[in-house]
């Protein structure tokens, strides 16, 4: 990922942590045309988060791991990365497809 990218990125996500990523991610443009919460159930949102990942590393194995992390996380938590993995299955718009899987990357990392 470009360095200008992780730059401004990076801030957002600390940002978030203090205001909360609901009032970021609207600000930056991604949380436009998400699904309202409960739209899918819990399994499908996980399910669409493994796809959309596996899709964005051209189709290798995720690590056991990830899907370790995402069944500890909150249904908040996995509503939110759900919302950016439909950013990226979109794909409408590349730039914010980058800045989502950099931001469920940080997500599941940090988590």
């Amino acid at each position: 990922m470009p360095k200008k990218i992780m730059l401004f990125l990076l801030p957002l996500l600390l940002l978030s942590c203090f205001i909360g990523p609901g009032t970021v991610f609207a600000a930056i443009g991604l949380g436009e045309g998400v699904k309202p919460a409960g739209a899918f159930s819990h399994g499908e949102e996980i399910s669409l988060i493994l796809r959309v990942l596996e899709n964005k590393m051209d189709h290798q194995k995720l690590p056991p791991k990830t899907l370790e992390k995402l069944l500890r996380l909150s249904a908040e938590q996995i509503g939110l990365i759900a919302s950016l993995a439909e950013r990226i299955a979109d794909n409408s718009q590349a730039v914010g497809a980058e800045a989502a899987f950099f931001l469920i990357t940080a997500l599941l990392v940090l988590s």
